[in-house]
């Protein structure tokens, strides 16, 4: 899947977490999975929800 720019190995921990989230996982879960805090967690993910069209927007 082309997003329109060049992916980079650190495109995948954004598109994990929103997938993880979109799978029903908490927020503070996720961030703590990856070793974020749950702010920098939650701009990753809005991120990465509306780059990808095929990932839905998160309802936190």
């Amino acid at each position: 899947m082309l997003l329109g720019y060049d992916l980079r190995l650190q495109d995948t921990g954004g598109m994990a977490a929103t997938r993880l989230l979109n799978a029903g996982l908490e927020l503070a879960h996720i961030a703590a999975h990856m070793g974020w805090s749950v702010r920098y967690a939650a701009a990753v993910i809005e991120h990465y929800a509306r780059v990808s069209p095929d990932e839905p927007t998160p309802s936190w």
